[in-house]
């Protein structure tokens, strides 16, 4: 098994006068560091790539270490910083793996809405399979499948509904088209010690959508994609007393 490990940190902060050049992201360095001088340097070390070099060498599987980027919140990352960093971490997946772990913070969301398409995008344009993809917050759109009920084939305009004034950028949704399926009937069981041992069990039912075709709100349609979709759940609880 071959895994590729990589770091890419970086918490836009849209407000912020201090510019974001790769060598902030080089910690000690000039540039971040990579392949051995990476693997090296967070071996053994409570971050996430610790943990991942880890589990990676527990399963005895290879370790392909392009990049390790992180960098303290600044302001916007410029293009030729992002594509420096990206482009490392591509091209070791392109040259083949079984999978990737990336350690990237918060930056799914690309800045503060949590409904921005940006990265969810970049994988349907991508053509990516069996992606674990992050939560979309975007309750309307919740409600829309919750109406059209489980099986239901539906057309909707996910995430985008919030503008960045910070950035004078108004919101962009995502056209995407799909059926509606229930991911899960389960019951998980939580402890807690602030509750002395008390213990709860939730039931959920989670109805949620699986894209067939996806276009931005001003391109064509696209091929099939399938990712993991929003989630809405209900639950009942019950706990007990404490001890």
């Amino acid at each position: 098994m071959k895994v590729v490990i990589a770091r890419m940190k970086h918490e836009t902060n849209t407000f912020s006068p201090v510019p974001p050049p790769l060598a902030r992201f080089a910690g000690a360095g000039t540039v971040p560091p990579e392949g051995a001088q990476a693997y090296l340097a967070y071996k053994g070390t409570g971050t996430a790539i610790g943990a991942f070099i880890e589990l990676a060498e527990e399963a005895g599987a290879e370790i392909v270490l392009p990049v390790a980027a992180s960098a303290w919140a600044s302001g916007p990352l410029e293009g030729a910083t992002f594509e420096a960093i990206a482009q490392r971490i591509v091209a070791a997946v392109a040259d083949g793996c079984d999978a990737v772990l990336l350690d990237h913070s918060d930056n799914c969301a690309c800045g503060g809405t949590m409904d921005t398409m940006t990265v969810l995008g970049a994988i349907l344009d991508a053509g990516l399979q069996d992606v674990a993809a992050f939560a979309i917050c975007d309750p309307g759109a919740v409600q829309q499948m919750m109406h059209a009920g489980i099986g239901a084939e539906i057309q909707l305009a996910l995430g985008g509904k919030r503008d960045m004034p910070a950035r004078d950028r108004p919101g962009q949704p995502r056209s995407v088209k799909g059926r509606v399926r229930l991911l899960c009937d389960d019951a998980a069981t939580a402890t807690a010690a602030r509750w002395r041992a008390a213990s709860c069990t939730t039931w959920a039912r989670r109805p949620c959508w699986t894209p067939a075709r996806s276009r931005s709100s001003s391109s064509a349609a696209r091929s099939s994609r399938t990712i993991s979709p929003p989630s809405r759940r209900w639950a009942s609880t019950r706990s007990a007393s404490a001890s």
